[in-house]
């Protein structure tokens, strides 16, 4: 880090505008610096070049030179390159699987969507609403709101409404007079968010 960070200053000052960066070469430099540059993702950087891409590189520990020449080896050109073929584990998981309405996924989301409005009460959310109400009402209210948490996930797209906060100045403890905003979101949109986090981490949801 200490050496990445010493070759990024370097490289973003005017006065290394005819100068190569790890991954890319100037193409245009401006009064604070390049301001256009052609990625060569697969540049090698060695030993030899850290001279050239850090100024005062040969005074770095070796450790740090080595780490600097091991961050940009070959395995890091990939991240400036196209993949050879698309992966299902980036693929946006919810669409509509049929003319019933169903989503894809469909068992795992009922089964979180089940969990939310069958437990009590927990963190405080804007409004004071709760998911765990639904579970007081009959199954109807609860398909209709079922239905439209499918409909949001599949055209990715959260009512105005459910994006309201509300915010709190909390007090710092052993600080008189000093405060810390904490927000609360609508329990359905934090519950679109723990439904998104969750299959976007665990790649084993996208085998579909």
């Amino acid at each position: 880090m200490i050496a990445t960070g010493a070759h990024h200053n370097h490289w973003m000052s005017p006065s290394a505008a005819s100068e190569s960066c790890a991954f890319a070469d100037v193409i245009e430099v401006g009064n604070l610096g390049p301001r256009g540059v052609k990625l060569k993702p697969d540049r090698r950087v060695t030993n030899k070049d850290i001279a050239s891409l850090i100024k005062n590189g040969n005074t770095l520990p070796k450790d740090i030179k080595n780490s600097f020449v091991a961050a940009h080896g070959k395995h890091t050109a990939h991240l400036f390159s196209e993949p050879n073929e698309d992966k299902k584990e980036f693929f946006y998981p919810f669409f509509m699987q049929n003319e019933d309405g169903e989503v894809n996924m469909e068992e795992f989301l009922k089964e979180s969507f089940l969990k939310a409005i069958s437990g009590i009460p927990g963190k405080a959310r804007h409004g004071g609403f709760q998911m765990a109400v639904l579970g007081r009402f009959g199954k109807r209210w609860q398909k209709v709101l079922f239905q439209l948490i499918k409909l949001m996930l599949i055209m990715r797209y959260v009512p105005p409404d459910l994006k309201k906060i509300s915010r709190f100045p909390i007090p710092k403890p052993g600080r008189v007079g000093e405060y810390r905003p904490i927000s609360l979101c609508h329990d359905v949109y934090y519950f679109l968010n723990e439904i998104v986090t969750t299959i976007t981490m665990q790649c084993k949801y996208f085998l579909f």
